[in-house]
């Protein structure tokens, strides 16, 4: 190809990228940060920057060790340039959700052709539970982009001998960057679909060519620095808390054993993959079929199985866990659709379409006004008559890029009219206004607790227990380790200098009390979700 073609092919990467980018950071000033995951992470990266520790995330005042650096080390990058706020911290996911579309359209149009990879792009980016992950601060969406980018980057090092080393330095940063964004897993699961996927092709030879030695050299030479600094300044606290229980223990005792059920990752995949959850599965079928007959095919396979497998296996189940499997499904369905005639596209294609928008309306529905839900119902209407013409005139893949650009219409109605009240309802944002005035009082959060009240309004919140509730034991590896705010009786509160002031949901009013029976109190506050009550000494 000629320099002028590939220049255009880089600037068409980077169009496609800002585009992408300014879907998914669209109204991000709008969406409040949520309990219980994304305040966790943005109170931490606040506290470091406030500290000026790039190193040693800390919560609460105290050194956390549930997750590596990089989320921290990108939030704080973040609130640096911008202010710590909803937009600075959105921009995140945002960011390497538009770089997981970016490396999803490159990596296909490598492997197979241009239109392929700009569908795979258009498929992976209107998937629900990408388009979900690219508005949400969790660290999911930053795997993806690093763990599928070193299997990537292994398979164009496996089918093309030019650059293979250059590629292959890329596919140990690759995993080094996961190491260093979720721990273990960032090396454990791409290793794995690279040695599987070689033993199914008995291509023994290629291990030489993997350069085991200075690739680990490398590797160690990115993800020693943190590690080696953590370990050195906090031993075994580190090793307990960080490798025991949030490694081992999470694959060994299940943290919600509600949810552990075989079956778990299954409805997961069904949902995550709407609306196109039938080309998906009709790509896994035919990628099984193909197994050891065509090496892409058998990577793609393979590669989202043993996602399905390992976390399948594994006794703590969280929807997110197998959610980089989307990269090898969705490349599996385009090349499903685009390979071959699909003779039932209203079952395949136009039916999982339909339904992904009852689905989307039905969960939309608390959240939005009768006349912006009705608005959202008409162009559901709309968007699935328009994409059912559009195959009846054109065919099956017509009628998937139809479906790509209804789903992006639809979604950018969604971040507009759903998700700020949605994510209203899962903050403690409303509550830390309700705290100003009280600000220099020990606040206790009666049998709850809101980290982003904490983010929000500056003041450190004391979770109650009963008196009756055992404190959870902090000997030993158990789930405890992973909580550090701190923790009070009513008892314990009251003898606190100072004035105190407990908050009480609502719907728990009774209970205190109840509880508080003998002690003098008087409730100084009240909104439609909490009440506030100060003891009086």
């Amino acid at each position: 190809m000629s320099k002028v073609g590939e220049i255009m092919k880089n600037i068409y990467r980077i169009l496609l990228f800002i585009a992408v980018f300014m879907l998914f950071a669209s109204f991000g000033q709008q969406l409040p940060i949520t309990d219980p995951v994304e305040s966790n992470y943005v109170l931490t990266a606040k506290e470091m920057l406030a500290a000026n520790s790039w190193l040693s995330p800390q919560i609460y005042g105290h050194v956390w060790f549930d997750k590596p650096a990089m989320v921290y080390w990108m939030l704080n990058l973040s609130f640096t340039l911008f202010g710590v706020n909803e937009w600075a911290a959105r921009l995140v996911p945002a960011l390497f959700g538009a770089g997981g579309v970016a490396l999803m359209e490159w990596f296909v149009s490598q492997v197979a052709t241009p239109r392929q990879g700009l569908l795979a792009a258009g498929l992976l980016a209107t998937s629900f539970q990408y388009f979900l992950l690219s508005k949400l601060l969790i660290t999911d969406m930053i795997l993806f982009v690093f763990a599928n980018g070193a299997v990537a980057l292994f398979y164009l090092s496996y089918t093309r001998r030019d650059k293979t080393r250059y590629r292959y330095l890329g596919m140990y940063l690759c995993m080094a960057l996961a190491v260093l964004t979720k721990g273990p897993v960032g090396l454990v699961l791409p290793a794995l679909i690279i040695v599987l996927f070689l033993a199914w092709e008995r291509n023994w030879s290629e291990y030489k060519e993997l350069r085991l030695f200075s690739g680990g050299l490398f590797f160690l030479a990115v993800v020693l620095p943190w590690y080696g600094y953590m370990f050195f300044a906090y031993g075994d606290a580190f090793w307990n808390a960080f490798f025991g229980v949030n490694n081992y223990l999470r694959a060994t005792v299940s943290e919600h054993p509600k949810g552990d059920v075989f079956y778990y990752y299954i409805v997961i995949f069904l949902v995550s993959t709407l609306p196109w959850n039938g080309l998906a599965l009709g790509g896994l079928y035919t990628g099984l079929k193909k197994l050891g007959k065509d090496s892409l095919y058998t990577l793609l396979t393979l590669w989202a199985l043993l996602y399905l497998i390992v976390y399948s296996c594994m006794a703590t189940k969280y929807p997110t866990y197998t959610f980089p499997l989307l990269f090898p499904v969705v490349i599996l369905a385009v090349l499903y659709v685009t390979e071959r005639s699909i003779k039932n596209s209203a079952a395949c294609i136009l039916a999982p379409f339909a339904l992904a928008f009852a689905v989307f309306l039905g969960a939309s529905y608390p959240f939005t006004s009768l006349t912006a839900f009705s608005g959202l119902v008409a162009v559901s209407l709309a968007l699935i008559g328009y994409t059912w013409w559009r195959g009846q005139r054109r065919g099956s893949r017509a009628m998937v890029w139809a479906g790509c650009a209804g789903m992006l219409c639809f979604y950018f109605l969604v971040s507009v009219l759903v998700l700020p009240d949605a994510a209203r309802e899962r903050s403690g944002k409303e509550l830390a206004e309700l705290l100003r005035p009280y600000a220099g009082y020990t606040i206790g959060t009666y049998q709850f607790y809101s980290t982003s009240a904490v983010f929000y309004s500056g003041n450190l919140l004391v979770k109650m227990q009963s008196p009756e509730q055992d404190k959870p034991s902090q000997t030993g590896l158990n789930w405890s380790l992973k909580y550090t705010m701190p923790e009070s009786t009513l008892p314990e509160l009251y003898k606190q200098a100072g004035p105190v002031l407990v908050v009480v949901t609502t719907d728990k009013t009774n209970d205190f009390e109840q509880e508080a029976k003998g002690y003098t109190y008087a409730k100084v506050g009240a909104s439609e979700e909490y009440c506030l009550y100060k003891l009086e000494k």
